[in-house]
């Protein structure tokens, strides 16, 4: 009789014995609301410029983010390489934070001078130019934005949808008139029924 691999009566252990996992339950699971928002920058590959060991630096909010060249792309840009990288991790409450971007060569020396934009910003400057859909996906976020913030209490003094238009604000979602129930209790009142839309 073995246990836990050890025989009982003799004392040796079992060589062929494999001690079972010891299994665990996850503990609670949560919605992480905006935390997957993001922002791509390009900038030139510029000749005689050697970017071995180079990187970019994002501060948002006091944090940064720093993007070592082997994170980057490359693309083709009106013509003309590009170099492209990610800041990640922008919560929606951060719509309207703006995003501090300097390139560093090996040496730590500034290659550019800085940089300075937000969703907000990029939103503002792009969502009459684009077609039907984009332009309500990006009035949408920049609700969904403005709702984090007035929730969170962050930043409520900028508002990320405060510089809309009323023009720019007629892109986004309707927003569906106050849905009340007026059927009368009786014999077609039963059940339950889900209304989309």
């Amino acid at each position: 009789n073995y246990v836990d691999g050890t025989c009982t009566a003799c004392g040796a252990a079992d060589p062929n014995y494999v001690k079972p996992i010891q299994k665990f339950d996850v503990a609670f699971s949560q919605v992480d609301m905006g935390n997957a928002l993001g922002m791509n920058f390009a900038f030139p590959a510029v000749e005689g410029i050697d970017f071995t060991g180079a990187y970019a630096e994002a501060t948002m909010a006091g944090s940064t983010q720093t993007i070592p060249a082997d994170k980057w792309t490359t693309a083709t840009i009106g013509g003309k390489t590009h170099y492209v990288f990610g800041y990640s991790n922008i919560a929606a409450k951060q719509m309207a934070d703006e995003v501090t971007i300097v390139i560093y060569n090996a040496d730590d020396e500034a290659l550019s001078n800085e940089y300075v934009d937000s969703i907000k910003a990029y939103v503002m400057r792009n969502v009459d130019k684009k077609d039907a859909e984009s332009k309500a996906l990006m009035v949408d976020m920049l609700n969904y934005g403005a709702a984090a913030q007035t929730y969170y209490g962050y930043n409520a003094e900028d508002l990320a949808n405060a510089q809309l238009s009323e023009a720019q604000k007629a892109y986004g979602t309707a927003e569906l008139t106050e849905i009340t129930d007026i059927r009368v209790m009786g014999d077609n009142y039963k059940g339950t029924r889900l209304e989309l839309g």
